[in-house]
């Protein structure tokens, strides 16, 4: 009787200690996958800003890897756009342009998307005539 106590207790407390480190695994399991969202949602935020203030052209770029990061080196970033149909008849609004930030963990294949609606940058026509982007001609 006694060793049939001993065999159940153990049997008990076998399936409880696998319970626990089942949860323990989904839990580190989860924490990994919050590091990475936040980690890419950080990075996507930081992209898009890139490209309201003009340091990264809003057209269609990438995949890319964060070169000037070593800690980025499993990231890549792309950017996608595409023009927004605008009914011009309704509204005076400049026309639109959506642009799409992809932040992509390689390793993993974790992929974050964001977008965003810019105004469309005007064409900018490159003048041959050096003298009249300089201000003038020299005296």
């Amino acid at each position: 009787m006694v060793l049939l106590e001993v065999v159940l207790a153990t049997a008990l407390f076998a399936t409880t200690a696998l319970v626990i480190l089942g949860g323990l695994h989904a839990c580190f399991r989860s924490l990994g996958k919050m590091q990475l969202e936040s980690q890419a949602a950080d990075l996507a935020l930081s992209k898009a800003s890139e490209v309201h203030i003009g340091l990264v052209a809003p057209e269609d770029d990438g995949p890319n890897e964060y070169e000037e990061d070593e800690e980025l080196i499993d990231w890549t970033w792309e950017i996608v756009t595409e023009e927004v149909e605008v009914d011009m008849e309704q509204t005076e609004a400049p026309p639109l342009l959506q642009v799409q930030v992809i932040i992509t963990n390689i390793p993993s294949g974790y992929t974050y998307t964001t977008r965003f609606l810019i105004p469309e940058p005007p064409e900018v026509e490159e003048e041959e005539d050096s003298e009249e982007l300089a201000g003038g001609p020299a005296p």
